[in-house]
Parts: structure tokens; sequence; C-alpha cells
């Protein structure tokens, strides 16, 4: 499965009052659109990847990007109301968006102050002024299979390395035991930690 969206909006529907480095993070996802490609247990067993010790030396931006070209993304990404929206809407003010989406004018199609009103509200529920005199021209086609690819990949940004945040490809995170964290006898398993005494595995 792939899902596509925007990391932005949902870090701040997340996070209502962000500390110091959630605002630097949102300003990090506000850079690009996010696309998550989700294997489940049919999949993994295909790739003969349904351990964890089997994914010890595999490629892993490779096989995300070999996932994800099989989806042959092409949709243009524009921006619409949403259900949620549509739904904080009134039944007039639902139609003027409606007949703004067609290319019609609103103040063609309601009165001076009608429109303004309808566009006003609109605006003040869901950021989108539609008070112009049409819609705007629609966008290009944005070719999505052009974006999704390794040269576009968003990096580390410089400020996060070196910071309680970052944790390098490779670097094991230790914390002390807690709910996270299942003992295990020794021979469960390949490797496991010892902390204070006690077997755990991450």
């Amino acid at each position: 499965m792939v899902t596509v969206y925007d990391k932005k909006l949902e870090l701040e529907s997340q996070w209502k009052t962000p500390g110091h480095y959630q605002r630097m993070l949102i300003a990090e996802a506000a850079k690009g659109i996010r696309a998550e490609v989700k294997l489940y247990s049919q999949g993994l067993r295909h790739r003969e990847l349904h351990s964890v010790s089997r994914w010890k030396d595999v490629d892993v931006a490779a096989l995300f990007f070999e996932c994800l070209a099989k989806y042959k993304l092409g949709y243009a990404i524009k921006r619409l109301l949403t259900k949620d929206e549509m739904n904080m809407l009134s039944n007039t003010e639902r139609k003027a968006y409606q007949l703004w989406l067609t290319g019609m004018p609103i103040a063609e199609q309601f009165s001076r102050t009608t429109a303004w009103k309808y566009a006003k509200n609109i605006l003040k529920k869901t950021g989108i002024d539609i008070s112009g005199s049409r819609r705007p021209e629609a966008l290009p086609e944005i070719d999505m299979a052009a974006v999704f690819v390794p040269e576009n990949v968003l990096p580390v940004p410089d400020w996060a390395r070196g910071t309680e945040c970052y944790f390098a490809p490779g670097q094991t995170r230790l914390r002390p035991p807690g709910l996270a964290y299942i003992p295990i006898p020794p021979d469960a398993v390949d490797e496991v930690i010892m902390l204070d005494g006690e077997p755990y595995v991450i």
C-alpha cells in the first residue's frame, strides 16, 4: 500500500502548540510531499523479508523506489475541500463553492453582498478564497513519477544532526527498561542487549 500526503498538515494537527524542534520539523515538512510504502505479510514473504534478520543487507531506499514505481503515480495534486471542510459549510456556501469550481464567477450568480458574504465565510472556514472573478486556471498536470525520484529526497537537516532527535542509520538507541522493552530468554533471539543484568530486545 502507498500513501501520499502532506506531512506538514498532519504535524500541525498533532502539535497544537509545537515546541522548538517541532516547529523546525514542520518547516522541513513544508518543503516536500510525503510518500509511505507499506509492505504487509504477503509482500514481505514475496521478497523474503518476513524476518528481521533478512533486512540486514537490504538497500531500503532502493526497495522503496522499486515498490513506489509499481503504483505508476500520475495524479495532479490540487487543493480541494475535504469532506470535513465541506461539512463546515452551509448548503448555500457549498453551492457557491461548487459553482466557483466549475468556473462560474459567484458575483454573477448572487447579489454583490451575498457573494461577498459567501466568499468571506468560505475563506474564514477553509482558507480558500473564491472571491475572484473566476476560478484560477487549472495547474498543469504533475507527473508524480518525476517527483518521487531519489534526487528529490529531502536530506536530514543539518540542525537535527547531533541532537537527541536524530539517530543515524545503524545507531542503537538505548532507553531505560519500560513498556516498550520485553524481557526474553537469552536463547530466544540471535542478539540481545543487557540492561541491569536482564536481557532485552529493542
